[in-house]
């Protein structure tokens, strides 16, 4: 979907009153598992990559993937099924403090706004079943990063108002004054 900037508080807000709109009352902080799982969606967490720059990767579709597995120092294959969520906790370890919410929402996301444009693609090219999210803010394929980089602009640029809805924010730092 085209989403300008100025809408990304509203679609936050849409998407907290759907999954978490406890998070809407004052000190409600969200809780990006319980978001998940009222999505729908399961978290693993493992070792993507190697190197440590994949955050993680959203299955919308069954699908077969390499993990890295440190014991045997190698990629490895696996079949994961739709609806998973994959989150390296080593590469969020080393971004900040709390970088694993920002990367749960940051998924959540795409399958709130991007899984019909990805079952899409799919028709279009079979192999397409995920998404995996760089820490550098792009894809890990090429030619997803083509197609999709208007995904991961707005996956990045909403996941912080998720976790910190505006009217919430103001309210409490007014109290603070």
């Amino acid at each position: 979907p085209y989403v300008s900037r100025d809408q990304y508080d509203d679609i936050a807000h849409g998407f907290l009153l759907r999954y978490f709109p406890e998070a809407l009352q004052k000190g409600t902080p969200v809780d990006p598992a319980i978001v998940a799982k009222r999505m729908g969606l399961v978290i693993q967490e493992r070792r993507i990559r190697r190197d440590g720059t994949v955050f993680g990767q959203s299955f919308f579709c069954d699908g077969r993937t390499t993990f890295y597995d440190a014991g045997k120092d190698t990629d490895v294959e696996e079949q994961v099924k739709a609806g998973t969520i994959v989150i390296d906790p080593d590469a969020n370890a080393t971004l900040s403090f709390n970088s694993r919410n920002i990367t749960v929402i940051h998924e959540c996301l795409h399958f709130y706004l991007h899984a019909k444009a990805v079952r899409f693609a799919k028709a279009l090219d079979h192999r397409i079943s995920s998404l995996r999210c760089l820490s550098t803010g792009s894809l890990d394929n090429q030619e997803e990063e083509e197609d999709f980089k208007f995904a991961e602009i707005q996956a990045n640029a909403i996941a912080p108002c998720v976790l910190m809805p505006r009217k919430q924010f103001i309210d409490a730092f007014k109290e603070e004054e």
